[in-house]
């Protein structure tokens, strides 16, 4: 018996279509899914001053009782990084952090003084950073801080000749002579650094 060559092409077309259903299918649920969050990339996020990023990433943590990413949200909030400045919702994840057996946690509890009611919130006075760098874009003094792992750092975004300007600025303490030293130290250990004092206030330059 002779057989049809239609039959032939009729199947190669439904096999082809069904490829292309099943391997669409795979692809959709390939783009759909979110990439977990995760302490690491929190921590690197942090670590760059990208302080949005690292709020993404370690508030779920935080939630499902992470006490290190409780930790970090307890520190972000006190100094209002990527988050308005919040110190009792910075208490509330310290003590979560620190039930938890976090120790830095729990020795960052010793600072916090107790608000007594009535009390009207102190004035925040402004205090000394270390610039370490300027730059157009942000890529490079992120990738600065990635290159020696440089703690305690945020980006400060101003202008210069009314284009944005972005500052690296290192650490914050309460005194030019603390700042010196400071200063002493972090040439002492990356000579190729040339860091300069610099006073502020929040995220503004004085």
């Amino acid at each position: 018996m002779k057989k049809d060559p239609r039959v032939f092409y009729v199947l190669r077309g439904i096999l082809f279509c069904l490829t292309l259903f099943l391997w669409g299918c795979e692809t959709t649920s390939t783009f759909s899914l979110e990439s977990p969050p995760s302490l690491e990339k929190g921590k690197e996020a942090f670590k760059l001053g990208n302080y949005e990023e690292a709020y993404q990433q370690l508030a779920p943590l935080a939630q499902q009782g992470v006490p290190e990413a409780q930790y970090a949200l307890g520190y972000m909030a006190y100094y209002g990084l990527g988050m308005g400045k919040n110190e009792n919702m910075a208490r509330v994840w310290m003590e979560k952090a620190a039930s938890g057996e976090y120790t830095p946690a729990q020795e960052a509890l010793k600072n916090f003084s107790p608000t007594l009611p009535g009390k009207p919130p102190e004035k925040k006075e402004a205090s000394y950073s270390l610039q370490l760098s300027g730059s157009h874009q942000k890529e490079p003094l992120e990738a600065l801080v990635k290159q020696y792992s440089l703690p305690h750092t945020r980006i400060i975004k101003t202008a210069l000749n009314q284009e944005p300007w972005y500052i690296l600025l290192m650490g914050e303490y309460d005194s030019v002579d603390s700042a010196l030293k400071a200063k002493t130290a972090l040439q002492t250990q990356i000579p190729s650094l040339h860091p300069w004092i610099r006073k502020v206030m929040g995220q503004a330059l004085l």
